[in-house]
């Protein structure tokens, strides 16, 4: 299995910036359920999880 296998192209955040772990998960969630549809919410909770 090979990395683009995981993680598509709309997934990848060269220039993300952050100034606490909180705001960098927010952030992530915030892609994350763009891209599956799944709520920011539940990704998030998920994440801290």
């Amino acid at each position: 299995m090979d990395l683009s296998d995981l993680i598509s192209v709309p997934a990848i955040m060269p220039a993300l910036k952050a100034n606490s772990k909180k705001q960098l998960l927010q952030l992530l969630s915030e892609r994350a359920a763009a891209i599956s549809g799944i709520p920011e919410r539940e990704v998030f909770d998920t994440i801290l999880q």
